[in-house]
């Protein structure tokens, strides 16, 4: 990496510098304070402060709690690293403070630590509704030992809040039902029932099968911690001390991927793999430095569909050398869930359509569905979750908050991810649009983003980024955005490129070529897994993998088709965009 504040002639020999690095890392590994996780090390007490919820319900009951002393941070970094690794709770997902882990079908258990300044923590265990007796138990043993495993003096406290109402049950009362044999209790509020959670004595006790579980887990976290360090020692020494050099950077651009519950992600990544690092009839390349997903990962935004997702990225990322940081997603209409339930039946005389919002309610029969507008941008939960999962950062449910920006100073990019499904539900299937709020805010970030870089110098004054917009529906052509005053906000902010999916065909447009600086070239990558009945004639199946030199002077794009392997044309590279790359090439565009 390249240090500013150091000369070059300052520098310990490159030998010495990875040694160096090589034992920081195997410590921290070692000890817990970080994760490795899709290319990145990831800190669980130093997560920023911003990486909160958005008000989304978690719907959990706190049923046992922990008060503890001792090295607060790096106790619950090494219970998160843990747990993370042991994957018996499911994947994990972190905010400040706070650790989630989830696995399809298995419910939720989680942590909350709140320290103060006397040197005690206090540390919730989250579970919830539809998390069994078995992974409670289990969850709340593991999480007892690792405290006692630190030698610290902790006192466990029995407590609850009802998952309805946040009613809280007081400790005695909870006591006494376990010792009266129930394992729930009747909130005097809502009526709901609430299940309890036993502590890790009595649980011991009631579940002796535990301790062999608990036995399993550790070995099997001592196994990847192990496998961990290993990984980070071939990554160094795999690397060799390189100069700056001009090489293109390579952006894969997917879309339409439309896994399904019962897809191998195997069987999808072979033949895009074989066409990006095939010497003879492909690309030839061995890292990608990008990946942009621009919608519709899943067919009906389950979480099964989601974890097939996720498990084809990071493959991805292994294979290519890419981090979850360089992976640029986005959710189509087909990741939000059409099952959760957004409208509310209504009485036709207790609607009144002049005060209703445009595209807010639908006639059925006698009354009127009408939008929930609490639960509403709840239809992406399970992308978020997904998103979440992935880059450790959270997904914002609610639409005015969909911008994400990503500025990387040392390849000048910027890409603005936005959410052009926002306003699509079960009622309104194709209204497709780009929320002014969220495209304001991410446009004000944009531009906060490159002028921080530029102050803190690791942008020079006088450089400009190619800046490139990611979206899911077309803005051209069939089944476009209708309301596309957007793009005249994008060209005066310097974006250049936009990447798109939707349509499940490749495409290629100029918007605004009378200008004589302020072009905006649009391109849809097609589909990379739509079923045959779902794409045009005679098209397979296609992604995109664009270069652009470092200065950015070029930007050319190599659309590739995949047809079925057994009756394989040669790969297709055509040009299509004028001006032409200098000295010949695959078609591209060159920024102003």
């Amino acid at each position: 990496m390249l240090f500013p504040g150091i000369k070059e002639k300052e520098r310990l020999h490159p030998f010495q510098e990875r040694i160096v690095l090589e034992c920081v890392v195997q410590l921290l590994l070692e000890h817990g304070l970080c994760l490795k996780h899709e290319g990145l090390l990831i800190f669980p007490t130093l997560f920023p402060v911003s990486a909160t919820r958005d008000g989304a319900p978690i719907g959990h009951s706190v049923s046992l709690y922990y008060d503890f002393s001792g090295a607060i941070d790096n106790i619950y970094s090494s219970l998160v690293v843990h747990l993370a690794l042991s994957e018996q709770f499911g994947r994990v997902r972190l905010w400040e403070g706070e650790a989630e882990f989830e696995q399809a079908g298995q419910g939720i258990c989680g942590l909350r630590k709140i320290g103060n300044r006397r040197g005690v923590a206090h540390m919730d265990l989250l579970f919830g509704p539809d998390t069994s007796a078995a992974v409670r138990d289990l969850f709340t043993v593991f999480v007892e030992d690792h405290l006692r495993k630190e030698g610290v003096s902790i006192t466990e406290v029995l407590a609850s809040t009802c998952v309805s109402c946040q009613y809280r049950f007081e400790e005695p009362l909870l006591r006494d039902r376990l010792a009266d044999g129930y394992t729930d209790v009747l909130c005097p509020r809502c009526e709901t029932r609430n299940r309890i959670n036993q502590g890790a004595e009595k649980t011991r006790v009631s579940n002796p099968a535990v301790e062999e579980e608990l036995f399993a887990l550790k070995t099997v976290i001592g196994r990847k911690s192990e496998q961990a360090v290993r990984e980070i020692k071939r990554a160094f020494e795999e690397a060799q001390y390189q100069q700056p050099t001009a090489e293109p950077i390579r952006i894969l651009h997917l879309s339409d991927v439309h896994l399904t519950a019962d897809d191998d992600p195997v069987a999808r990544l072979q033949p895009l793999i074989s066409d990006l690092t095939d010497q003879q009839d492909g690309l030839g390349l061995e890292r990608l430095d990008y990946l942009v997903i621009s919608g519709d990962l899943t067919n009906r935004a389950s979480a099964e569909e989601f974890e097939q997702a996720y498990q084809f990225i990071s493959q991805l990322i292994e294979r290519f050398e890419l981090s979850a940081e360089r992976c640029i997603i986005v959710p189509g209409n087909h990741d939000l869930s059409w099952d959760q339930p957004a409208y509310d039946w209504k009485q036709k005389r207790l609607v009144d359509e002049q005060k209703q919002k445009p595209g807010s309610f639908a006639r059925q029969g006698d009354g009127y569905l009408v939008r929930n507008e609490e639960k509403h941008h709840l239809r992406f939960e399970n992308f978020g979750k997904f998103y979440h999962t992935l880059v450790q950062q959270p997904y914002p449910l609610k639409a005015d908050e969909q911008y994400l920006s990503f500025l990387f100073p040392e390849t000048r990019l910027q890409f603005l991810a936005m959410n052009s499904a926002w306003k699509i539900d079960e009622f309104f299937k194709t209204r497709s649009s780009i929320n002014v709020s969220a495209l304001s805010k991410g446009l004000l970030k944009a531009d906060e983003q490159t002028k921080k870089a530029k102050e803190a110098g690791t942008l020079a004054p006088d450089v400009n980024v190619l800046r490139i917009a990611v979206w899911h529906h077309p803005a051209t052509g069939n089944e476009k955005i209708q309301d596309d005053a957007f793009l005249e906000r994008l060209r005066p902010a310097s974006v250049r490129l936009c990447l798109h999916g939707h349509v499940h065909e490749d495409r290629a447009d100029l918007i605004g070529y009378l200008h004589p600086t302020r072009k905006i070239h649009v391109a849809g990558a097609g589909s990379f897994g739509a079923v045959a009945k779902d794409r045009p004639e005679s098209i397979g199946l296609l992604f995109d993998l664009w270069r652009t030199q470092p200065e950015h002077l070029t930007v050319a794009r190599h659309p590739l088709k995949i047809p079925p392997r057994s009756a394989r044309p040669p790969l297709r590279k055509g040009a299509f965009w004028s001006p032409p790359l200098q000295k010949g090439g695959q078609g591209g565009f060159t920024p102003p």
